[in-house]
This record gives structure tokens, C-alpha cells and sequence, in this order.
């Protein structure tokens, strides 16, 4: 990484003394920000080309997840489908349960790995820049080299092999991103549905999308992307709390205005 002039940008550590606090705020919170757009990029990204998947492949896992997951439950389901106001939640009554299922499962299944997608994209994203501007915190753990092909493919998953505060920042953000998922899709409906229509509009006019590829990226977007700059936010408030009160083991008292000017040490030493 280097400055304008050409010259490589520095961070100034004292070997592993703590930073300030308003340095690693800051530093964490522009990696988070990057992190972030990585995530909304893959997300966006996996949803987009989805349609390049083989169409005999999504069919095939379409009615195992169908059969095993959603029809035995296709009422319940349905019942909270109803909860949500946008357009694309309505249920075809027309249809018959069986081709509503699969389609709930094609659904689910294409959605569901493209968060997850998200989620390790944004995962890696942090953690590398952490690493680059020598924020302090504690690292996921490490397996070691004889550790089973069942645990290493686990810590993989989300929340599974992460430290405390990487568990505390995540979930906060989660958290309210699907507070203001759900609200977004009930009460504030109209807004996305508006939402929707006007990105799919851009992305078929000025890209050149097709009408179907161009709602797939519009709905994943205005729907789960959305929400999540919300939940960006709070995430923010979550690095203050993590290194100017300790969170999540202990909640050390930080004067505000110390904060402020620089002068309060981040309760992290450099890693």
C-alpha cells in the first residue's frame, strides 16, 4: 500500500503497545467499510449469474431440498409468507403445492448460498484488513494440520471458528440487518417494491440485463443489501465498544472526550 508520492504508507506501532483508540476505530471501521462492499459485491455478483448454473443442476437440488425441507412445512411456510408485503413474497394460489414448493426451493437455494458467499467474503475481506493495518484483536482460532476434514470444512462456516469480538461485531451487524430486512419488507413494502423496479430498470437500460437476470440482482439488492448498510452502522458502534470498553469480556470505562482527542489507548494490543 503506498501514499501519493509513491512512498509506502507507514503505520506507527511501538512494538505491541496498544494504538489509540480513535486510530483503531478508524482503522477497523475503513477495513469494515471495504469488507463490506466486498460483501455486497459477491452477494449481488453470485445472484446476477446465477443463471449461468446448469438449469438440470438447480432442478435436481431444487426437489431434494423441496421434498425434505419445504413441502412437509409448505403451510407454515406459506403462512409467514404472507407476513411479507413486497411483490415478489406473494403466494400463486394457482399453482399447485408441489411446483410452489420447488419453486420456494430454487429460491432458497440460490439466495441462501450467495449470503453465505457474502458472509465469507466479508469474513476474509476484515480479516486482511486488520492484518494490513495492524489493528489489534484477538485471531479466529487455529486448527491445526491433523485437524479432521469435518472440522476444517466447519471453520469455514460463519460464526463457527471465529473469536469473541469477531462473533460481537457480526452478530450486532446481522442483527439489526435483518431488523431492517424485515421491516423494509413489511411496513416500508411500497418504498421496496418501488426500489426494485427502478434498479431492474437501470441494470435492463443501461446494461443491458435481461428483464429476469436484472430483478434477481434489483431484489437481492434492494432486499437484503439495503437493510444491510443499516446494520453497517451499528457495526461501527460495535468497534468503538471493542476497543474503548473491551466488549465482549468486560466493560473497561473510557472517558469520551479522551476518545475523542486521541489520548485513550485502544483496550487491544497490536497483533
Amino acid at each position: 500500500m503506498t501514499s501519493g508520492i509513491g512512498k509506502p504508507l507507514a503505520f506507527k506501532t511501538n512494538g505491541s503497545a496498544p494504538m489509540s483508540v480513535r486510530r483503531s476505530v478508524g482503522l477497523e471501521s475503513l477495513g469494515f467499510t471495504i469488507a463490506e462492499a466486498a460483501s455486497t459485491i459477491v452477494s449481488v455478483g453470485a445472484i446476477t449469474l446465477s443463471d449461468q448454473i446448469p438449469q438440470s443442476v438447480i432442478k435436481n437440488v431444487s426437489k431434494v431440498v423441496s421434498k425434505i425441507c419445504i413441502e412437509p412445512y409448505l403451510d407454515t411456510i406459506e403462512k409467514y409468507m404472507d407476513k411479507c408485503k413486497i411483490e415478489g413474497c406473494k403466494v400463486d394460489q394457482t399453482k399447485p403445492r408441489d411446483e410452489r414448493a420447488e419453486k420456494y426451493a430454487q429460491t432458497l437455494a440460490v439466495y441462501s448460498s450467495a449470503i453465505l458467499l457474502s458472509l465469507w467474503a466479508k469474513s476474509l475481506a476484515r480479516d486482511g484488513m486488520n492484518t494490513l493495518f495492524k489493528v489489534g484483536g484477538v485471531k479466529d482460532t487455529r486448527l491445526p494440520p491433523n485437524a479432521s476434514l469435518g472440522k476444517k470444512i466447519m471453520s469455514h462456516v460463519p460464526f463457527v471458528n471465529w473469536s469473541s469480538e469477531k462473533r460481537m461485531i457480526f452478530a450486532i451487524d446481522e442483527g439489526v440487518h435483518l431488523g431492517a430486512l424485515a421491516y423494509l419488507n413489511t411496513k416500508g413494502a411500497d418504498i421496496t417494491d418501488e426500489n426494485i423496479k427502478s434498479v431492474s430498470n437501470i441494470l435492463q437500460k443501461t446494461f443491458g440485463f435481461s428483464k429476469e437476470r436484472a430483478d434477481r440482482a434489483s431484489t437481492m439488492f434492494n432486499v437484503w443489501e439495503v437493510p444491510n448498510f443499516v446494520g453497517m452502522a451499528a457495526g461501527y458502534g460495535t468497534i468503538l465498544g471493542k476497543h474503548a470498553y473491551n466488549w465482549p469480556t468486560q466493560h473497561s470505562h473510557k472517558k469520551f472526550l479522551d476518545i475523542i482527542n486521541g489520548t485513550a489507548k485502544s483496550s487491544h494490543s497490536i497483533t
